[in-house]
Order: structure tokens, then sequence, then C-alpha cells
């Protein structure tokens, strides 16, 4: 019952939580009711009429790639120059297309005695002639270039939308609307479309396309429009859904939009076109496509609705939104013990965590406190791996069947998430971070339809207990090594172990000095600690083998022989012999020269190619002179061939006019005297058809005119009468034109094929179309003899080898009119087929050749180019005189040696079980070298076994490679990580198939074969395909163990209802406020990282009252409830009530001394840098650039210029070859923006892209990294002495300044125009980034230098955080006979900082201590005093008592100013930064002259800066 109550209390906390988060999105996010009131808007109507802008219809499928608006880049040219006679009459304002050209009326000049003469414009007429020339070129080029220059205003504008969403992806998107609503101040588009702007930089140009969103109503604006009900909404809703309507459509679309209206109101009326006024008393709805770029919040308010609907349905309760909220119930108490986090191994090794790639402590300490408690805060400063840390934990849920939801409120901090999972894993992950990302969903959801069609459950849980086995042998191994590395270095304490034994090292030393003569006769090297490998009884056998086997014996014996079956019988070698001998009698020479040595051909190959030759060949046997005509016309090429192939054509035709007109000539049986002229005949009765198709009928009194047509009626008869229907003529014509067509055919054939003796035409009777049509074929198969037959035949004979153009050559010549033909058919028929037969018995030569030379070469493979067997070379020798006597009585000798090897083997045996722990005195025995060549024992065996122990494990510890074991280790390392991997991926497929059931099969199924059906989405009935695939998907999304996507995708994908997930790891955190608990409600266990020290939510614009009062109304019972204010982060939520807590220190991407600013600002030097520097090209490592620049509405020009100059010059530089870059303002994002339009102008777009360049403020670069930043400080000097520190409520600044300082991996610029010593005060954060850049090194030289004056590590630790927080120290300071700790100095006063607990301030020098403190505050100091066991227990609260009191007492940090910190700006600058800066100056050059040169051209690029600049960001 109190479980009940309990659970029944945290669902109502819940409850309320989840409506103050309604009223919160509500109040932050009012309904848009004026489409002029978003961001940026384009009315499609403002579109000009230019050849770049082109109007797509995706409404309309009709097979090609859909898009929206493509807009291209046009070229502008500049206004015709002036003559120079008229050019100084000319206002200013010419160039300018816009605007009429004004000259002036008089001007007033000095003549030559001085006087000024007055001169009228219109005075002079060639002058005015001259103007009126140039003004029509004008003209011209105005008509031309206005459309130009507005379809590049449409360009820039769209230039701007683009970079802004770039820099704002997370929190703006581009929507399609149309049906304008228009009632009092509504003002705005209520069916709408998500789409998506695409750049290609290679044309360049503008794409707008649609997502993969369906077009929705904007139901919130329909709900402000009084009098309209929900269900009237509902019914809109419903309609669109089954419609599917487009914002573009046409009759379907209007007609939906004049259902809405009716819908919502009574009044409501469709207009066709808007009346102008903006407040209409009734609803109005028109139609106006307009294109606006909006907040992207609008998945929030219908995910918390979906939330609020299911909490009241659920049994369980949300874990990872009860845990971050601090309302969740009592811990489990049997939940892992915390023993268990401790000793944790620094590699990331555990038997319980599953990490498949690099790790550590930290990142077991997650997952163990993840199990724990169900939630873990990891802080992770910038660059520490959080991405690769959160990859490795995907591995380990999905190897405990878990499904994980990795989101963020931006989706470049997952941008490479997925790529960091394990290869095998990542088709179990969807990354859903942009409006395309089908190709990958598909991919995925194909892998896994496959694995588990085809899963073998209980063969993969044999093969996953297989590898946790081998998992554990690595770690134990790995352990092992490890253990033997540290032996390694202990080797002087630990004992000698010999057989189980142990034996003080100075014991074993004695012993091997003592017993040299007696026992020292077995040689090295043995087996450390093994004991002696054979018994006494064993070894005395061994040595007795000496004597029973010869040394020759076991020489041959010891070689690699030949099985007896490996060698040829002596009856089979003299068969052998003898076959090739009987070959050799042959001409095996004949015609061999015709034959290349490297053609591909066998005997039978050959056998079987004579008789095709023959059989081809037969067809010129017979001299048929039209048949050799034919065949040399299909020889001779197309040309003689097209002669052929149209008398088939025509032969063709004749037979298919015959077939079609054959119906009319037997129903009607037209006839014409056999003496008409059929063309006359042919056009006449053209005419009459005319004439009848007219509507005209054919009578005495039309013929009395038509005295042609009267004579033809005479002659022409159907059915024996005269003709009169139009049928009749009809059929009268068919027959001329058949009777043409065979007149045609008997002309060709006559000439064509009758000369050359082929049959006469006449023979083919009435219908002779049909016999020849049957000598087609014949044709053709002549016609295609050579090219097909032949040609095949010569090629198949040139592959077998033989050189076919030189034997023809050898042919004589055949004089006839088909000479080549009767030429090919003797050289074939008379002397190839002999030549080829003598191939084959050379090929049989070679065969049985090679049998001889196998036999010979087996036996040849045995033989030891060093050491050969002198019975095979023996046996070679015979084989090669081919002597068979002499072979069959060696082969019989060789038969008998072999019987004697048991001997050998059971030596062998011995000598190789003695080799495995003591591989010298093996060999000793095996070479009979001194006293191991006898055949009884030298000595002792035991005794002198215990001496060679000793001697070895001595030397061995004077020589054991460390280096060797470290690479042993890193060996098995990755072994451990591959088999972790194979793991992870077998233990996840097998949880999958266990989850998932049948119904969501189905749905996969189903949704890949829809897929498959959309294809391009370009099919009319793309748009029901992809609504039924959305509706499968909704299962499909829940068989995906891992989905990646930012919190914005996520509302607007999932519904609590249906999606569920075991984990939710947010990433980034800081960055994310309250509104993200709507994102951890679908997880049971929460994982938040990120970071206090980076941006954080700002509120900007929030009514705070308002807020507040929604926190009285909802939230005071709620644990800390005045933190959800909106400026609080999950991050910090999480931290009031997580118990688990992890940090990550070790940091990848900066080189050092760019993180060491971030380092020591924010993280009081506890990231430890761990990137090699040694590759990184681009030095320094950071370079300072001051220009002489000013701030204007947070635009400082020359900086901006500067930055762009610089980044375009390092881009042409070797060193910076492939190097992204970024540039972030420091101040603002007008900075940012400008810098942005300068590099899009200077730079090619492909360029732009490739560097990945972004520009923006520190909040849109935090979870990205570049290879090299340019900071804009953008503040200039005031001229009034320093400017006043940045003001920093909530440290907000200093996170801003720590997040930009950390982005860049190999290069930091910053670009500034402030003197840090005279525009800045002391503390400044702008004063000390400078001085960082200047020189990076600064402060850990001074720790260096003055930690050596510190006494003790607790007076080190004390100083180097009081330098790190940028105080001024000076350790063991002298006051006459008195020292003091550490004094810290600023704004003119000093405190005292005294450290309890250390060497110098014990117990027993206390009355002392407290003495020499009182004089000296009555001298006038201050002190503090800091406890050792404090301070090691709680550095960070204690060192905030020390800043506080510097606070109150007004010592700023004014950090190391008193001396020469190193490298000073101009010391700084290098071979390649010199270089870069000279170039930079030569294009600033360049563009300003550019920029005079272009005249008014500029005013479109100024109006582009001015676009991006009135963006509502």
């Amino acid at each position: 019952m109190e479980d009940v109550n309990q659970t029944k209390a945290i669902r109502d906390k819940l409850t309320r939580l989840f409506r103050f988060l309604q009223e919160m999105h509500q109040l932050r996010n009012p309904v848009t009711k004026q489409v002029q009131n978003h961001f940026w808007h384009l009315w499609f109507h403002d579109l000009p009429d230019h050849p770049v802008i082109q109007l797509g219809n995706p409404a309309n499928h009709d097979g090609h790639e859909p898009f929206i608006l493509k807009v291209g880049k046009p070229d502008l040219t500049p206004c015709p120059e002036p003559p120079q006679e008229i050019q100084s009459w000319l206002q200013n304002g010419w160039q300018n297309p816009e605007k009429t050209v004004q000259v002036f009326e008089s001007k007033t000049r000095m003549d030559e005695d001085g006087s000024e003469v007055k001169e009228n414009f219109q005075d002079d007429e060639s002058r005015v002639a001259l103007f009126e020339e140039w003004l029509k070129q004008r003209n011209a080029w105005v008509e031309k270039e206005r459309p130009a220059r507005a379809a590049m205003r449409i360009y820039e504008k769209l230039y701007g939308v683009y970079a802004h969403i770039e820099r704002e992806n997370e929190t703006v998107e581009l929507v399609l609307g149309e049906g304008i609503l228009k009632w009092k101040e509504i003002f705005h588009p209520i069916l709408l479309l998500r789409v998506e702007l695409q750049f290609h930089p290679e044309v360049p140009e503008f794409i707008l396309v649609e997502t993969d969103r369906p077009a929705e109503l904007y139901t919130a604006l329909l709900r402000s429009v009084g009098g309209v009900e929900q269900s009237a909404i509902s019914r809109c809703l419903r309609d669109l859904e089954q419609g599917l309507y487009h914002p573009l459509g046409d009759v379907e679309t209007e007609e939906f939009l004049k259902r809405v209206v009716s819908q919502l109101s009574p009044h409501g009326e469709f207009v066709k076109k808007e009346n102008g006024t903006r407040n209409a008393e009734f609803l109005q709805l028109f139609r106006d496509p307009v294109l606006f770029l909006r907040k992207r919040t609008h998945g929030y308010a219908g995910a918390i609705d979906r939330i609020l609907q299911d909490l009241q349905q659920r049994e369980d309760l949300p874990g990872a939104v009860t845990r971050v909220a601090g309302i969740h119930p009592k811990q489990d108490e049997t939940q892992p013990s915390s023993s268990l986090l401790r000793d944790l191994d620094i590699n990331g090794e555990d038997e319980r965590i599953l990490l498949s790639k690099e790790a550590n402590a930290e990142q077991l300490k997650m997952a163990l406190l993840l199990e724990r408690y169900g939630s873990v805060l990891v802080q992770g400063p910038p660059g520490t791996g959080k991405t690769h840390t959160i990859a490795n934990l995907i591995g380990h849920l999905l190897a405990q069947g878990k499904k994980v939801l990795v989101t963020s409120h931006t989706a470049k901090a997952l941008t490479v998430l997925r790529e960091k999972v394990a290869k095998p894993l990542q088709n179990l992950c969807v990354s859903v971070l942009d409006s395309d990302n089908k190709e990958q969903l598909e991919q995925s959801i194909d892998t896994i339809n496959e694995r588990l069609s085809v899963l073998d459950i209980p063969h993969e849980e044999r093969a996953i207990q297989k590898l946790e086995e081998e998992r554990k042998r690595l770690l134990q191994q790995l352990r092992e090594k490890r253990e033997q590395l540290k032996l390694a270095r202990m080797d002087e304490y630990r004992s000698v172990v010999v057989a189980g034994k142990e034996w003080h090292p100075s014991e074993a030393a004695e012993f091997v000095r003592q017993y040299q003569e007696e026992h020292g006769w077995i040689p090295g090297p043995v087996e450390a600690g093994a004991p002696l490998p054979l018994s006494g009884e064993e070894l005395a056998e061994l040595y007795q083998t000496n004597r029973v086997l010869s040394p020759d014996e076991e020489k041959e014996l010891d070689l690699s022989l030949p099985r007896p079956d490996e060698l040829v019988h002596p009856n089979d070698f003299r068969v052998l012999v003898e076959e090739l001998e009987a070959l050799s009698q042959t001409d095996l020479a004949y015609r061999s020269d015709l034959w290349e040595p490297t053609g591909e051909r066998s005997i039978e190959e050959l056998r079987r190619f004579n008789g095709e030759l023959r059989q081809a060949i037969a067809v010129l046997e017979e001299e048929n002179h039209w048949k050799f005509a034919v065949i040399t016309a299909g020889q001779s090429g197309e040309e003689q061939r097209t002669i052929w192939q149209d008398l088939i054509a025509l032969i063709e035709s004749t037979y298919e006019k015959m077939l079609a007109t054959q119906k009319e000539l037997l129903e009607y049986g037209p006839r014409l005297s056999a003496d008409i002229d059929l063309r006359k005949a042919k056009s006449i009765l053209s005419d009459i058809l005319d004439y009848i198709n007219s509507g005209k009928k054919l009578s005495s009194f039309s013929l009395f005119f038509k005295r042609e047509w009267k004579q033809f009626l005479r002659v022409a008869k159907v059915n024996g009468t005269v003709p009169e229907q139009k049928e009749h003529f009809e059929a009268l014509r068919s027959y001329v034109e058949l009777i043409e067509l065979r007149e045609r055919l008997r002309n060709r054939w006559e000439r064509q094929v009758t000369s050359l003796g082929g049959p006469s035409f006449a023979e083919f009777g009435d219908e002779p179309e049909k016999k020849a049509r049957h000598l087609i074929e014949e044709i053709r198969k002549w016609l295609d003899w050579y090219p097909d037959t032949w040609l095949t035949l010569e090629n198949r004979l040139k592959k077998l080898g033989f050189q076919w153009e030189k034997y023809f050559a050898e042919q004589p010549s055949v004089v006839h009119e088909f000479g080549d033909l009767l030429r090919l058919r003797n050289a074939v028929s008379k002397s190839l087929p002999t030549i080829i037969e003598a191939e084959i018995h050379r090929l049989m030569y070679e065969q049985k050749t090679r049998e001889y030379q196998n036999h010979l070469q087996t036996i040849q493979s045995y033989l030891q180019e060093d050491n050969p067997s002198d019975l095979l070379l023996q046996l070679i020798e015979i084989i090669k005189k081919k002597a068979c006597d002499e072979y069959e009585a060696v082969y019989f000798r060789y038969i008998d040696l072999i019987r004697k090897s048991e001997i050998f083997r059971k030596r062998k045996a011995l000598l190789a079980k003695l080799a495995a722990a003591a591989p010298g005195w093996a060999k000793k025995i095996e070479l009979r070298d001194g006293v191991h060549g006898g055949h009884v024992l030298p000595g002792d065996p035991e005794q002198a076994w215990l001496f060679r122990q000793f001697v070895e494990e001595l030397d061995r510890r004077h020589s054991r490679s460390m280096d060797r074991l470290q690479e042993e280790i890193h060996q098995y390392g990755n072994r451990l990580r591959q088999v972790t991997t194979d793991l992870i991926e077998k233990k996840a497929w097998v949880e999958l198939a266990k989850r998932t059931s049948y119904e969501q099969r189905q749905a996969l199924a189903g949704w890949k074969q829809l897929m498959r059906k959309l294809g391009k989405g370009t099919g009319k009935r793309a748009p029901q395909i992809l609504a039924e695939a959305r509706k499968k998907m909704l299962d499909c999304q829940s068989a995906v163990p891992v989905w990646i996507m930012p919190m914005s995708r996520v509302v607007e994908n999932f519904d609590p209802q249906n999606n569920r997930f075991d984990v939710v790891i947010v990433d980034e955190a800081s960055q994310s406020d309250v509104m993200a608990l709507a994102v951890l409600y679908f997880g049971k266990q929460v994982v938040v990282v990120g970071d206090d020290q980076q941006v954080s939510p700002d509120a900007v614009g929030q009514e705070l009252d308002q807020v507040q009062k929604l926190i009285d109304t909802w939230l005071t019972d709620i644990p800390n409830h005045q933190l959800y204010d909106g400026k609080t982060s999950i991050y910090d939520l999480a931290k009031t009530s997580f118990e688990g807590f992890v940090q990550l220190r070790e940091h990848f991407r900066c080189v050092s001394p760019i993180i060491q600013f971030s380092n020591y600002l924010s993280y009081n030097g506890e990231i430890k840098p761990l990137r090699d520097a040694s590759s990184v090209r681009t030095r320094p490592f950071t370079v300072e650039v001051r220009v002489e620049g000013t701030e204007y509405n947070k635009v400082n020009e020359k900086e901006a210029v500067m930055v762009a100059s610089l980044l375009v010059a390092a881009i042409e530089q070797p060193e910076y070859q492939d190097a992204t870059f970024g540039v972030i303002s420091l101040i603002g994002d007008q900075q940012a923006i400008r810098i942005e339009s300068l590099l899009r102008k200077y730079l090619p777009p492909v360029e732009y892209n490739k560097r990945k360049i972004r520009c923006g403020n520190p909040s849109q670069f935090q979870g990205d990294e570049r290879d090299v930043i340019f900071l804009s400080m953008v503040h200039g000097p005031s001229g009034n002495g320093p400017l006043r520190r940045l003001a920093d409520p909530g440290e907000q600044m200093k996170k801003r300044f720590n997040v930009a300082a950390s982005r860049a991996r190999n290069q930091l610029w910053l670009v500034h125009s402030l003197d840090p010593n005279i525009d800045l005060k002391d503390g400044d954060l702008r004063k000390r980034l400078i001085l960082h850049v200047r020189n990076p090194y600064a402060l850990e030289e001074k720790m260096e230098r003055l930690e050596k004056h510190a006494e003790s590590p607790f007076e080190q630790s004390v100083l180097k955080r009081l330098l790190q927080a940028g105080y001024r120290v000076k350790p063991q300071y002298q006051v006459g006979a008195y020292r003091i700790d550490m004094v810290v100095e600023g704004g003119g006063k000093r405190l005292a900082v005294e450290c309890d607990g250390d060497r110098w301030h014990t117990l027993d020098n206390l009355d002392e201590d407290m003495a020499r403190q009182a004089v000296l505050e009555r001298l006038g100091w201050t002190f503090v005093r800091i406890r050792g066991s404090a301070f090691y227990r709680d550095p960070e609260q204690t060192m905030r008592t020390v800043y506080d009191k510097l606070e109150k007492m007004g010592i700023p940090p004014e950090g190391m100013l008193e001396e020469k910190t190193g490298i000073e700006s101009g010391e700084q600058d290098t071979e390649l930064v010199n270089r870069i800066k000279r170039r930079a100056a030569e294009l600033r050059r360049e563009w300003e002259e550019s920029d005079r040169s272009e005249g008014t051209i500029k005013v479109a690029e100024e109006e582009q800066m001015e676009e991006q600049l009135s963006l509502k960001i």
C-alpha cells in the first residue's frame, strides 16, 4: 500500500511538472499570427523572371526529380562605360540600373585668362549625340541587368538564410506555407510543409526540396481564431491526413482549403486574391505561397501533450525524468554494492563491463554507476572524449539487450557518434541528424531484417559462451603480462623458483660459483623454473641411441624424404621411357614455327577444333556465284552488307504490304489496265480521296471538270465495276502501292541476284515476295558466314596460339572474282589439318615429358639445398640417364632405408621432449658434440639441471626485456577489444531477436518494400506510399535498438506510448534547459553528459515574473523548484539529484598550448592534455594579431577583414592542406555574420564547403571542432582609458571564452584591437586570453619557477590553484625575520596565506607560529589559513574561502604582470605566420581595389550583409 501511495505521489508530481513545462513552452512560444514576424520570409510572387530562377511543382509526381525552387547565381555586368567627353557631366548613380541617368545642365569653368565661363550641356551637339548614343546602350543594359540584379538579391537572401540555418540548425527550420488566413490581426499561412534548402557549390545553385515530413495544419493558429471549435480542426486534420494535400498542389489543394475555411467559420470565404485590407472582419483564405524561417519549437508542444496523456495510462514511472527531477523512489537495496566501484582498472578492463574501444577507469565507473543508481552525471570538459565514451557505453548497453536513445540540444555533438561506435554495431544504430537519413535507416532495417531472419539463437549463444571464455582468458593473460612487467622491476627481491622450490637469489649465485666444474655440463638455454624434462631412464635411453644409429643414417632419416608411394614404380618408369622414345620418332617440328609458345590449347581442344574447321569450310566447297557474292559482301564491311540488307528490307516491306492490303484486295478486287501510269494513278487517287474526305461527292457534274479523273474511272475497276465509294478508292490506292513495291523488288532482284546467276524473279509467280522471303535466311547466313562463323574460328585458332596471318600469307593467290574466298578455302582444307595433327603430337610429347619431369621434380623437391640426401641425388642421376635397371636397384635400397626410421623417430621424440625445456642440450646430443656424443650420461642430471636453471635465471634477471612485455601487452589488448566487439555484437543480436515481436518483423519487411516501391519519390502514388511507410515506421522504430538524434527530432518522431528506451543519454546537457525533461521521459535510466563550465541556457527575452508565477503554481513541492527558471541547464539540475558522478579528464582534441587556457580558466588545471603535437605542421599553436579597429553595432570591420584575409591566405599555404576552419566571434553574432559574408565573397563555394568553414558565436560551436580557429574579440579601445570589465552574470562570459578557446585542434588565432596593458584591466577575461595567446607557456613556466620555492606538496598544490585562478603569488615571502608561506598581491593590497598541518606548522611549533602571526598583524598584514585536512578533503570548497577573502579585500586576479612573460607578439611569428600575414595584406589590397572598380555591383553584396544582420536571431 505504501508503494502504491508513493507511486501515486510521484505520478502527481510528474503531471504537475509537465503541466509547468506545457505552460512554460506556451509562454516562450506564443502563436505567430503574422508571417512577417518570423525570422525571414519570401513571397513566391516576388520572385523575378530570370533563367536562374526555376519553380518546380513537387506536388505533381511526374517521374522527375522533385524540387520546389531552384535559384542559381546570375552573372552581373557593369554598366557600359560612358565616353570621356560626357563622364564629368553625369551625376552620381549612372552605374545603378535602378536609377535614371541625370546630367548637369551647366558647368562653370575657367578660360585661359582665368575668367569663369558658364557652359551648358546642350551647347555642344556632338556631346548631346554621344550622350544619346551611350544612353541607348545603357538602356539595353538596364533591360537585361535589372532582372539579373533582382535574381542576385534572391540568391543572396537565400545565401544568408542558408548560413543562418547552418549556424542555428537546431533552433530554426524552413517552412513553405500556403493558404493565407486573414482575420483581424492574423495574416499567416495554415497549410505548412517543412522544407530543406540545399546548396550545390559547384554550380553554384540553391535547391529547395521537401523533407520526409508531410504537410501539416497550423493548428495552434486555428485555435486562436475566435469561435473555431476543436472538432472542426480535427475534421480538417483528418481531411489532410487522408488527402495528403501539398501546398503547391493544384485543384485538389484548393478544394481542401475551401473545405477548411467552411469548416472554420460559417462566414468564412475562400477568395482568389487578397483584397488589400489586412484586418478582415470575416475570416478569409486565399492562395499565395510563401517561404519563411521560423523557430524550431513546434515539436515540444505535441510531445508534452502526449506525455501528459501517457502519464495517466502507464503503470511504470519514467525513471530517467524522475531521477533528474529528484523525485524518484527509494534506492533498491539489492543493487550492486559501492565496493564494486573501488580499484577500477585504469585501462578500462573489467569482466563485468564490455567496452569495445580504448577505455579508462572513468568509463568503467560510468557503466557501474548507471547499473547501481540508474543515473550518472558525467562532466566532460572540452575534448575529453565524450563522444568516444558514449560510443563505448552504447556497446556495453547493446550487449545487455537495452534500447538506447542518444540525444543532444544540437546535432553537432552527435555528428560522428555513429562512426565512433564499433563497426560491427553500427547497423544497430540509426543516426537522424538531418532531413535525409533514409539511406542509413534502410541500411539498418535491411541488416536487422536479414540477420533476424537467419539468426540461430542456440548457435549464437554457444558462440557467446566461447567468446566469454576467451575474453576471460585474455583478461587473465593481460594481467599476467602486466604482473610480469611489474616483476621485472622487482627481480632483486623475488626468489628463484625451480620445479616449485624456492631459493634466494644469493643462494643460487653461491651454488653456481661453487659447482661450475662438476655440474656445468648441461648447455643452455632451458625453460625457466621447469623441472627436468626427461627422467633418468629416458635420458639413458637417449644417449644409447648415439650407438644404435650412425650419423649418416640419422642424417638421411632426418631429412625430408618422399614416401615410397610418391616414387614411380620401376615398371611404370620403364613404360614412360618407351612412350617418350616412340613420340620422339615423329616429325615433332613440322610447321611448329606457326604456333605461339603461349597459346591456350589442349590436345582435346585441338582435335575438336579440327572437326569444326572442316564443317565450317564446307560452305565454300560448292562454287555458287551469287552465294559467293553475298559472302564477299559480308566480308567487305558495312557498306557492302547494306546492299543486301536493303534487298532483305525491300522483300520484307513488300511482304508486309501484301499482308496489310490482302483483306482490301480480297474484298474489292481492285484492277487497273496494264498500260496505266502507276505514279499518275496514285496521284489521281490521292486527289479523289482528298475530295471525298472534304465532304464532297463524286457526280457527273464534278467529273465534268476533272477529265483526268473521268479517264481514270474508265480503266479502274472494283469488283468488276466502276469505283464509287471512298473504300473503293482506298483499295485501289493500296493496290497501286503494292504493284509499285513489287515492281521495285523485281527490278532490284534482277539487277542484284539474277545478274549474278541467282534465280530469276519471274520464277516467283504472282506473289513473288512470298518466295523471295524464303531466301532471306539463306542470304543472312551467307552474309554472316565470314564475320560470325569464320572470324570466330579464326580468333579461336589465334587464341590456340596459331599464327594465322603468317600461314595465310604463305598461301598462293587465286586469280578469280572470288579469289580471296577460294584462297581461304584452299588454305583451310589442304594442309591446315596436318599442321594441327602435328601440334597434337608435340603436345602429347610435352605431356609425357612433364610426367617424366614431375617425377624428377618430386624427388628434387625433397632436396635441401644446404643438406641434400645422398641417396636422392643418386636416384636423380639415374632418372636423368633413363637407366631403368639401375633405377630398380636404387629404388629398393631406398625402401630398406625407410624401414629403419622407427628407431630414429624414437630418438627424435626424446630429443623434442628435451628440446621443449632445454633446446641447447638436445642440440648437443643430436650433433654428438663432445661429452654428448657418448652412449652414457656425463653426470648427475638433477644437479646439473638445477645449476643451469640458476645460471639462466640470474642472467635473465639482468637482461629481461620490458619492451617485449609492453609489445605483448599491446597485442593482447588489441585482441581483447576485438573479442569484446565480437561478443557485444553477438549478444546484441541475440537480445534483439528475443525482444523483436512478429508484428515488428512484419513492419520491418513492409517498410522496406514500401521504400523500394517509393524509389526516388517521384511517382504519382508517392505521397500515399510515404504515408503508409510512416505508419509502418512506428513499429520499425521500436525494433531499432539505438537511436541518435537531437532533441528537436526526438520530440517530433517519438511517441511515449510506442517508443520507450532503457537508457537515455544526453550529450552537451549544459546547453539544454528544463524542456529537455520531455526527452528524458522516454527512458528508464539516464546518463547526463555535459559541462557546467561551458555555455548554458540564458533565457534571453524570457518574462521572469511570469515564469516565477508558473513555478509557484505547479512546482512548490518539487525539489529545487527554483532551478526551473529557464536559466538552469539539465546538467545543473541533474547535479542536484544524481548520486553517480564521473569526471573525464583526459583531453584528446587540442594541442596542449591551446587547451591550457581553458584548463586553468575553468578546470583548475585538472585536465590532462594527451594530444601528441609532433605531427602538427601549423606552428606556432597560438597566434596573436592586433589591428587598429573599432567596434560599431557589435561589428569591428577591420578585425573582420583581417580575419577573412588571414583565413583565405592560410588556405593557400601547403601546411593547411585539407585543414578545416572556424571563425568565432567572442561578442554577439553580427561580427561572425560579417566575416562569413566576406569569406563567401572571396572564397569559391566549393572551397568554402571543403574546408567546413563555419562562422558563429561560442554557443553555436559547442560540441564542434575545427583544425584551425580564428577568434575575433570585436571590442575596440574606448580612447578614454581601460574598458570596463565584461559583465558576467552566472559566469556566462567565462563559459563562452572557455568554449571559444577550446575548439581548435591544431592552431588558434586571436585577432583583436586592444592593447592589454592599456585598454584592459587586470582580471579581464579578454586580457587573460590575449596574454595566453601571446605566450601560452607563461603560466606553466611561472608555476614551475615558483613551485621550487614551495616547501611541501601541500604548499605547491595551493600555489598552483592560486596561479590558475589568475592571481599574482609570491611563495616564501620574507618579512624581516619572518617568512610567510605565500603572499597574494593585487590592487595595491596583499593577503598572507598560511598552510596549517604541514611541515613548518606542526603542534610543536604552534605557539611560535601564533606569535609570528600576531606580530605581522600588528604591522598591517591580513592572514588566511588553510587546514591541510580540509584542503585534501575538499580542495574546491577550501579555496573558495580564500577567493572570497581576496574578493572582499579588493585584490583582483592580476596574473604575472610584474615579469616579462616569454614570447611577445612579435616573437611568436614564424616563417609560416609571416608568409600568411604578407599574403593576407596582398589580399586586402586586392579586395579594396576590386571594390573600387566594381562600383555599384557591390550594392547587392551590401544588401546580403544587411539581409543577414536583419534576421531576427
